[in-house]
């Protein structure tokens, strides 16, 4: 958190919540209201102040103030930022690397990612790289069919895998995106707190 978030914190301890302002989508972008957050300085300020509650809320500390974060997905979404020989090198979307300990698709085909008990969506645009990371226990790599038959098989399904490079690879889990929420604890619409 920045110096001088913690100053006006201290300065003005209680300042009212604010929601239904900030969003961040799919692509780890914020949006003001309907308005996209281009300037980067600004988007690096709510990121370096990006935190979250007891009650899994994500907010934005705003000098004194907390602006609530609505989720479109996920409170973090990941990027491919490179390649380190073979290996992808995962980004955080406030610009910090993480290093994937846990993966999983859901039903509607987002591939997710655990890294330090945090989940986030991957951005859909790094999907088609990663998707040829994907093998099978055999090590053939994923192709359409074993994708899809993956997808829909209830019991028996193929193994599937992600290779993430010096010879680590990730099991890939089955996830309802339904549930995601209430089993890694976090809140994709805050509202204020009945104790507020």
């Amino acid at each position: 958190m920045d110096e001088m978030v913690i100053r006006a914190m201290a300065k003005w301890p209680n300042v009212p919540a604010v929601f239904g302002w900030l969003r961040l989508d799919r692509r780890g972008r914020w949006w003001i209201r309907d308005e996209l957050v281009s300037n980067p300085g600004i988007s690096s300020f709510i990121g370096r102040n990006y935190l979250a509650d007891a009650q899994g809320r994500y907010f934005f500390q705003n000098g004194p103030q907390q602006v609530f974060v609505e989720l479109e997905q996920t409170p973090w979404i990941f990027h491919v930022a490179g390649q380190g020989g073979a290996a992808p090198i995962f980004m955080d979307h406030v610009g910090n690397p993480v290093l994937p300990d846990g993966a999983g698709i859901d039903e509607q085909g987002v591939l997710y990612l655990l890294c330090s008990g945090r989940i986030g969506a991957v951005d859909e645009r790094d999907l088609i790289h990663l998707i040829e990371l994907m093998t099978d226990a055999n090590g053939r790599k994923a192709d359409d069919l074993l994708l899809a038959s993956w997808m829909v098989a209830a019991v028996d399904a193929p193994t599937l895998l992600l290779t993430l490079g010096n010879g680590s690879k990730l099991l890939l889990q089955r996830l309802s995106s339904d549930e995601l929420p209430t089993r890694f604890g976090y809140c994709l619409r805050p509202e204020i707190s009945p104790s507020a």
